[in-house]
């Protein structure tokens, strides 16, 4: 798996020719922009890393621990974080979840503190004008950003996809070096192939050059402890020739 700062150009560099390729089809420069951002936060934000402890992570700040749930669910490089569009939706749909779930905790909220007014009826018109603000504020947003959101998503699966893109390729990389690794080994210096010969258990490492070059039969062990141990002859005395007188 490549580093983070390595996925980080590679993001950095997509979104950029991403972008201009945007505006020479389109010529439209917020579109443009818009989709280049998006594919930023797909790379950066929402990259399909977030299953770990990661620099997406780590860049979401205080707000970085609504992913631990989605960390302890979704195993690391798993189809569902790893595979494209399939883990650009999953994380999609599980911040949209854990938004909603924060929404519907912030009315609770208030609704405890109207309470604790003692004005539960005015509570009840602020949730039925909040909630239907909300309603038509999606409904008019689709209707008039649609072209944004849905070319938006599509941006987001293109920073997603060059996360992906890296890891593979790197992946394959460094299986193409590992299988290299003795190639190279032997199309170095060659290694000589003699072998030392190694004294047999019947001739002893003692042996002199001179008994190996005259072909004398090796002596065992026992002959050679028999004649540490057997004791000398005594020496014959010298003979003292006459002194001339």
């Amino acid at each position: 798996m490549a580093a983070g700062s390595v996925h980080d150009r590679i993001t950095f560099a997509t979104a950029g020719i991403y972008g201009v390729g945007l505006i020479s089809l389109t010529g439209d420069l917020g579109l443009s922009a818009w989709n280049a951002i998006a594919c930023l936060v797909g790379g950066c934000l929402l990259s399909p890393d977030l299953d770990i402890r990661s620099r997406p992570f780590q860049r979401w700040g205080p707000l970085r621990v609504i992913w631990i749930p989605y960390q302890k669910l979704i195993r690391h490089r798993s189809p569902w974080s790893h595979a494209p569009v399939i883990g650009t939706t999953m994380r999609v749909v599980y911040l949209a979840a854990v938004l909603t779930i924060g929404w519907f905790l912030l009315l609770g909220c208030t609704a405890i503190g109207f309470a604790m007014l003692g004005s539960s009826d005015q509570y009840q018109q602020f949730e039925a004008t909040t909630i239907a603000q909300t309603r038509s504020m999606g409904q008019s947003l689709w209707a008039k950003q649609g072209l944004f959101l849905i070319t938006g998503f599509g941006s987001l699966e293109v920073g997603a996809l060059s996360h992906i893109v890296t890891d593979h390729f790197d992946s394959w990389r460094k299986r193409q070096l590992r299988k290299q690794q003795p190639k190279r080994r032997s199309k170095g210096s060659p290694r000589t192939q003699s072998t030392q010969i190694k004294p047999s258990n019947s001739e002893p490492q003692g042996r002199s050059k001179s008994e190996s070059k005259s072909g004398s039969k090796p002596r065992s062990r026992a002959q050679n402890s028999a004649s540490r141990t057997s004791p000398k002859p005594p020496a014959k005395p010298r003979k003292r020739s006459p002194r001339s007188r």
